[in-house]
């Protein structure tokens, strides 16, 4: 009697499928799943790579622990009994097996412990591995999380206007700034970092095994030390002092720049990573967690429509036709014959038109320019297939060129720009009609505050006001502008508002980037508040004076002769809160209604 069909069947997690055919004879109603498994053992463990001598130290013996097996039919994957017969599996139909195939994953209780390549420490300089890119990572593969330092990045913001996108780098820094020309404490930090590089401990610090007393911390705590003079400008401009002898870790992405801090991670917390394309997992330690604060924008969100906006999509779009001619001429090189040449590799516009459907370019007509003009190709074949290829004479792009056409800190700065777009559709908001109040508020900003304040107070259409102005004046490419305009260039009449609606945190714990209108704002500050009589000083609230061009050491002066506050409770205030000191004690009420309206709680 030959071997009957096999009704059951055991995949492993690397998408191999071990068959199991048993004797006819051997095979009845009563044949349970544990039948099937025991003669699948060892051909699954061969396959899934646990032999008895590839096991890490302490790891229990798979070959004598029974696992959980999972299976069922396609959608309908379920725990199974290895007690479980064919009948009760209903792949038992009158004398034979039925038609039907069961798929079982087994899974075991006890994980496999193996080391990653590079928990903590650097690669010997000799054994020639890269550490840092171009080299380290020249595939997309090479970017997984399966080996190597893994580190998350928690956001303080809950909008934050970038994310990282992959690829991308990310620079870890501390700044310390120096008291005098004797200070060295810059010297301890670099020798810190020397001695932690050199040390390379084996595994990160946890919660359980913390850091020792006097030890150096990891080299991923520190990154590396940028030392400031006394009078040096901050790396945060004026919403970020680092006060002299003190240090301020950082994350600089490129696209941003943000105050962060280092911490490790909980003993009980493990990265769980699964592979696209494929069903196997790997459970990690996690080298280690960063708190980002409140991102500053190294460069400006596009503007939807804007002309860099519509120049990267160009050259999204003749990347991609590019790599796809390169890779499609490949495949059609390994299929050619020795003798014959190999066909021109073509790409589609009907393809094209689905990628970017959503984007400017989903027009026929702007993406056939582009392939003839950016791309150098031409039409083939008849003109209904709507296939092009390369010119005979176009110029042949490398990987760098190619890379350097779409970045990962452009396609950040380009996916910052489509979450604002659907933070305003997902509100249901007009497209047209948001374009004619953003031009109303180009021309006169004060007249959209005035007509939200004349709304009555807790009705619907106040709420709805709400959203508008957020889409309006909160949209991340106005954010960054007004940022890049107040206080990278400094340009007069510009204001931030720093307090209010645009705050990312949600909390009134980060700074507002809405631009501020200077003419209402100096206005507002003319006006004397009830009861509250003139300062004869002329920075003092009354006049027509901005508070926020009140410097730094004359506002903690007037805190101490003006409003009695002690030494010691004006040195611990910053700037911004000086001010803010300054004018909660002149107009509180005013202040309070002025800054924080029912409309933004």
């Amino acid at each position: 009697m030959g071997p009957t069909r096999s009704p059951v069947r055991f995949r492993t997690l690397n998408n191999r499928v071990i068959p199991v055919s048993l004797p006819e004879e051997e095979v009845d109603d009563a044949t349970t799943l544990a039948t099937f498994w025991d003669h699948a053992r060892g051909r699954f463990l061969e396959a899934q790579g646990r032999k008895k001598g590839e096991q890490g130290a302490g790891a229990p013996d798979q070959e004598q622990e029974e696992p959980l097996l999972f299976g069922g039919m396609a959608g309908n994957c379920k725990p199974r009994n290895p007690n479980e017969t064919l009948r009760m599996m209903g792949m038992w139909l009158g004398r034979g097996i039925g038609p039907s195939t069961l798929t079982v994953i087994p899974v075991w209780r006890q994980l496999q412990a193996l080391p990653t390549k590079a928990a903590n420490s650097i690669p010997d300089p000799s054994s020639g591995l890269p550490v840092r890119p171009p080299a380290a990572f020249k595939t997309k593969q090479q970017l997984g999380g399966g080996d190597g330092h893994v580190l998350l990045l928690e956001h303080f913001e809950e909008r934050p206007m970038f994310m990282l996108q992959p690829g991308m780098g990310v620079r870890l820094g501390t700044y310390y700034r120096r008291r005098g020309d004797d200070d060295t404490g810059h010297a301890a930090l670099t020798a810190e970092l020397r001695s932690a590089r050199a040390e390379g401990q084996a595994l990160p610090p946890t919660s359980a095994e913390p850091i020792p007393p006097g030890a150096p911390r990891p080299p991923w705590m520190i990154g590396t030390a940028h030392t400031l003079e006394p009078d040096s400008p901050s790396p945060f401009l004026d919403l970020g002092q680092i006060a002299p002898g003190t240090t301020q870790f950082a994350v600089d992405a490129g696209c941003y720049r943000a105050p962060a801090s280092a911490h490790t991670t909980a003993a009980t917390d493990f990265l769980l990573i699964r592979t696209a394309g494929s069903a196997a997992l790997q459970l990690r330690e996690i080298t280690g967690t960063v708190l980002v604060g409140q991102q500053h924008p190294a460069a400006p969100v596009w503007a939807p429509g804007s002309q860099d906006a519509v120049r990267f999509e160009e050259s999204r779009l003749q990347a991609y036709v590019r790599r796809s001619l390169i890779n499609a001429q490949q495949r059609l090189e390994k299929r050619a014959d020795a003798s014959g040449v190999p066909p021109q590799a073509t790409v589609s516009l009907a393809e094209l038109i689905s990628k970017f459907s959503r984007t400017g370019l989903s027009k026929e007509g702007a993406i056939q320019k582009l392939l003839t003009e950016d791309c150098e190709c031409v039409p083939v074949g008849a003109p209904a297939e709507g296939l092009y290829a390369l010119r005979p004479d176009a110029k042949q792009l490398s990987e760098a060129e190619l890379r350097k056409l779409v970045t990962p800190e452009l396609c950040a700065r380009y996916e910052a720009l489509l979450a604002g777009i659907g933070f305003r559709n997902s509100m249901g908001l007009n497209v047209g009609a948001l374009a004619e109040m953003e031009a109303i508020r180009e021309k006169a900003p004060e007249r959209l505050g005035v007509a939200l304040e004349q709304l009555p107070l807790h009705s619907e259409g106040r709420q709805a006001a709400a959203i508008v102005e957020m889409a309006l004046v909160a949209a991340p490419w106005h954010l960054s502008e007004a940022y890049q305009h107040v206080l990278r260039e400094g340009r007069p009449g510009m204001l931030l508002a720093l307090t209010g609606i645009g705050d990312p945190t949600g909390r009134g714990r980060g700074f507002s980037f809405v631009r501020e209108d200077a003419r209402r704002l100096a206005r507002e500050e003319a006006k004397p508040a009830e009861g509250l009589a003139r300062r004869e000083d002329g920075t003092i609230t009354g006049t027509d004076a901005d508070l926020r061009k009140l410097p730094h050491a004359r506002a903690g002066e007037l805190l101490r002769t003006k409003f009695n506050m002690s030494a010691e409770e004006v040195d611990a205030l910053g700037r911004w809160a000086r001010i803010d000191a300054i004018r909660t004690k002149c107009r509180p009420s005013r202040l309070a209604d002025a800054t924080n309206p029912p409309i933004r709680n």
